[in-house]
């Protein structure tokens, strides 16, 4: 079933709708870059605009200015965080950087850049989904040796 908008709405919201209709400002691309700037993160930019970060995540999607933009705004946050941590321990205050906050926050915040990647192999062969872990259990000797004693008396 075909959906019926009202002309003045388009099918899909998108950013220049939202710009036209006064919900965001004209300005909105130095303001997001201006926040990448200070550290801040997507949640950040998404409470700016008054959007969620689904819609974001869909703009994102719709619009490759959009998407250019907030990703030029979190390389700025990134490189914020790197400068604050690098600073910390050129000054001698790495003591009150929190390294496990940072390395949880940026792992989970950039996570392109920021993750763990852990290749498990055996013998040099990868695992696969559909391979089968065979485990042999070997009955200790104390065992053996309790249960011949029992048998015995």
């Amino acid at each position: 079933m075909e959906q019926n908008n009202p002309p003045h709405r388009p099918t899909y919201v998108n950013l220049d709708w939202l710009v036209e209709r006064g919900k965001v400002l004209p300005t909105w691309e130095e303001d997001i870059l201006n926040l990448g700037r200070e550290g801040k993160n997507k949640m950040y930019f998404a409470n700016y605009l008054n959007i969620s970060r689904d819609v974001m995540y869909k703009l994102m999607d719709r619009d490759p200015k959009f998407k250019k933009v907030i990703n030029k705004a979190m390389e700025l946050s990134e490189e914020w965080w790197i400068e604050k941590g690098r600073k910390a321990w050129e000054e001698g205050n790495s003591q009150k950087l929190n390294s496990n906050f940072f390395k949880y926050y940026m792992s989970n915040v950039y996570r392109d850049s920021w993750k763990t990647n852990i290749d498990i192999t055996t013998d040099g062969d990868k695992i696969k989904q559909d391979d089968k872990i065979k485990i042999e259990i070997i009955r200790p000797i104390i065992d053996e040796e309790n249960d011949d004693q029992s048998e015995n008396k």
